[in-house]
């Protein structure tokens, strides 16, 4: 079953990523798919905060690769 999540403010994202982490609890790795600005990487952030992990976040598009988990980018220019 698929469980989708809306929101009206930034300041509901991390009940939205907790909810997101006990709906997907073995979960290893997840597609994010939307047009660059919508808040990927934000989504990204409220999780890493709601795993406690210690990793500077920030937007793989122009730096592809950042390690905290792998987050990537893909997009067409």
């Amino acid at each position: 079953m698929i469980k989708s999540w809306s929101f009206k403010s930034e300041s509901e994202l991390p009940l939205i990523a907790s909810e997101f982490i006990q709906a997907f609890p073995d979960l290893k790795k997840v597609a994010l798919y939307g047009k660059m600005g919508v808040g990927k990487t934000t989504f990204i952030k409220a999780i890493c905060q709601e795993l406690d992990a210690n990793d500077q976040v920030s937007s793989p598009t122009f730096s592809i690769i950042n390690e905290y988990f792998k987050h990537f980018s893909f997009y067409k220019t």
